[in-house]
C-alpha cells in the first residue's frame, strides 16, 4: 500500500483502539500484524496476533473510508469479544463486534451515518431465520449474525 493509505489506516486504528480501550477497558498488550488477504469471499477475520482483511487496495480504502473504518473496527473489536462460543451463540461475538464498529462510526463519522446503518440493518434483518435456527453455511448468514434483531 502507498504511504498515504498506510498513514490513514494507522490513524484509524489508533482512533479505534483508543475508543475501545476507553469504552471496554484497555488491553495489556496489543501486538498484531495487519495482513492483506487474497481471500475474495468471506470478509476479514482475526487471529490472536493478526487481523486479515480482504479487498484492501489503495484506491478502495481512500475512496470508501467509512466502509473500511467499519471493517477495521469490526475486526479489531474481536480482540475484546472473541470469547463468545463458536456454536449458535457465535452471534454474540459477531453482533458485539458489529455494534462496536457502529459505535466507532457514530464517534468518528457522526450520528447521521450511525442512524443510517441502524436502519439498513433493520431492513436487512427482515424475513431472515431466527438466530437460534441459523445455519453457518447459509449464504445469508452475515445478515443474521450482524444485522439480526432478537425476535
Amino acid at each position: 500500500l502507498q504511504k498515504e493509505t498506510i498513514d490513514l489506516m494507522q490513524s484509524h486504528i489508533e482512533q479505534i483502539l483508543k475508543n475501545y480501550s476507553q469504552w471496554f477497558g484497555s488491553k495489556e498488550k496489543l501486538d498484531f500484524s495487519l495482513v492483506i488477504s487474497k481471500r475474495e469471499k468471506g470478509g476479514g477475520y482475526v487471529r490472536e496476533r493478526a487481523i486479515c482483511l480482504g479487498g484492501l487496495k489503495d484506491s478502495t480504502y481512500l475512496e470508501q473510508q467509512n466502509k473500511f473504518l467499519r471493517y477495521l473496527s469490526h475486526e479489531l473489536a474481536h480482540l475484546w469479544w472473541y470469547g463468545a462460543e463458536h456454536n449458535w451463540e457465535d452471534w454474540l461475538n459477531e453482533s458485539f463486534a458489529e455494534y462496536s464498529a457502529m459505535m466507532i462510526i457514530r464517534e468518528i463519522v457522526g450520528v447521521e451515518e450511525f442512524n443510517s446503518m441502524v436502519q439498513k440493518k433493520i431492513q436487512e434483518s427482515q424475513n431472515t431465520s431466527t438466530i437460534r435456527e441459523m445455519d453457518r453455511n447459509n449464504p445469508g448468514i452475515q445478515k443474521i449474525l450482524n444485522s439480526k434483531r432478537t425476535k
